[in-house]
């Protein structure tokens, strides 16, 4: 199987677990450059939020922890951010009290498709869990 074909199968999958867990949207981002986007936002907010998150992942990589996993406040909505190289999964979802399932289902998600997205290193997909402030 040749990586198109791969990353064809990946992206088929986020729009299948977008539509199941009824999340607000799905990027992609493949050693910097989005491969996916199924969200709300416009071609413009993808390129700008694509380079925020680069420059975010830029950033903790150059520090003493990368991060792997990254959950912020996004446009009215939330975002979970996972950071499994050399991908950046990021699933939008709105409400905060369903961080912990969304969280659980990118984990699945990159668990299910570890060999075929080449994820470096099994270890980065175990993440310690969330924990919602109330």
């Amino acid at each position: 199987m040749g990586q198109t074909t791969s990353f064809d199968a990946v992206v088929k999958a986020l729009r299948m677990l977008k539509r199941i867990r009824r999340l607000d949207g799905t990027l992609l981002i493949h050693e910097g450059v989005m491969l996916s986007a199924d969200n709300r936002l416009s071609d413009e907010q993808n390129s700008a939020f694509v380079r925020e998150v680069n420059a975010m992942v830029a950033l903790y990589r150059n520090g003493d922890r990368p991060f792997r996993r990254m959950i912020l406040g996004f446009d009215g909505g939330n975002v979970i951010l996972f950071n499994v190289a050399p991908f950046t999964l990021a699933l939008f979802f709105e409400n905060i009290e369903e961080a912990v399932v969304v969280e659980k289902q990118g984990e699945e998600f990159l668990s299910t498709w570890a060999d075929s997205l080449q994820i470096t290193g099994a270890a980065t997909i175990e993440l310690p869990a969330l924990t919602a402030e109330t």
